[in-house]
């Protein structure tokens, strides 16, 4: 049996790391190749013994400060993150004295898009649809009147053209997102919101049909606890399983049917590893 992080091992400064997969045949690494560099983001195919590095320094306008001194990645699990076709880039850039997140066209060579993130520090990935014709991004949004931070959900195309997906901004005090996931097939996504309204803070679980013309979507009741919790797909998109429950793994195991919109509590005070597929 091979080990797959020898297909990464070229004169690496620190071991590699493992962040999860890419897609079906895919596998992300992360690695630092000196003392004073970012890590890289290593797209490799245990299968065919195959690997694509991408590496922030190598982009222009590169964000060079350490996310504001907290964690090690700019985003969740890397410091730039390429589309399924390693034909674009998402990666934070600086210029002047503006953060953004940017795309970058590998073949071309240019910039197709920036967004500026108001915040400086984005603790979640771009999510990538399968085909790599866009990805969501939550951005802190620029507009809130208010003196607490609002994050909204933004769709980028792999052509540069922005939307702004939620409008959070126009009636809530505050609010932070986590455990983002899009489906398998990036028709709907899935994430925690944490959020103030009329000075009550409540926490749900909320699902978007992105497919629909004004992005439709509906919530599900969480315990009041802004840590914790786990969410996944099942592998044919109908079936979400959360991990309703806090960082203790105190609270209930529950499925969704995506369609009917309805929770079945399946068990309590477990933690959630995944789905099991037949053949």
């Amino acid at each position: 049996m091979s080990n797959l992080l020898d297909i990464n091992r070229v004169h690496f400064f620190e071991p590699p790391q493992f962040e999860g997969w890419f897609d079906n045949q895919n596998v992300v690494v992360t690695h630092r190749i000196g003392e004073d560099s970012f890590l890289s983001t290593t797209i490799a195919n245990p299968f065919k013994l195959e690997k694509q590095e991408f590496v922030l320094e190598d982009l222009p306008d590169y964000k060079k400060s350490k996310s504001n001194g907290v964690g090690i990645y700019h985003f969740g699990h890397s410091n730039l993150m390429p589309d399924p076709t390693l034909k674009r880039i998402v990666y934070p850039v600086f210029i002047d004295v503006f953060n953004y997140i940017g795309l970058w066209d590998l073949e071309a060579k240019k910039q197709l898009a920036k967004i500026e993130d108001h915040f400086g520090y984005t603790d979640g990935d771009p999510l990538w649809s399968p085909d790599g014709s866009d990805f969501l991004m939550k951005i802190v949004t620029p507009f809130h009147k208010g003196s607490d931070i609002v994050y909204d959900w933004y769709r980028i195309t792999r052509d540069g053209e922005i939307e702004q997906v939620t409008r959070f901004e126009d009636f809530l005090e505050s609010s932070d997102m986590a455990l983002a996931y899009r489906s398998w097939d990036g028709h709907y996504l899935a994430f925690k919101l944490t959020y103030q309204l009329s000075g009550v803070k409540e926490t749900k679980y909320i699902v978007l049909d992105l497919g629909e013309a004004n992005v439709a979507g509906f919530c599900i009741d969480s315990i009041q606890s802004k840590y914790g919790g786990w969410l996944i797909w099942s592998p044919d998109n109908h079936y979400l399983a959360i991990a309703n429950t806090d960082e203790y793994n105190k609270g209930t195991l529950e499925v969704v049917d995506i369609e009917k919109k309805e929770v079945y509590q399946v068990a309590k005070n477990l933690d959630l590893l995944g789905w099991i597929s037949k053949p």
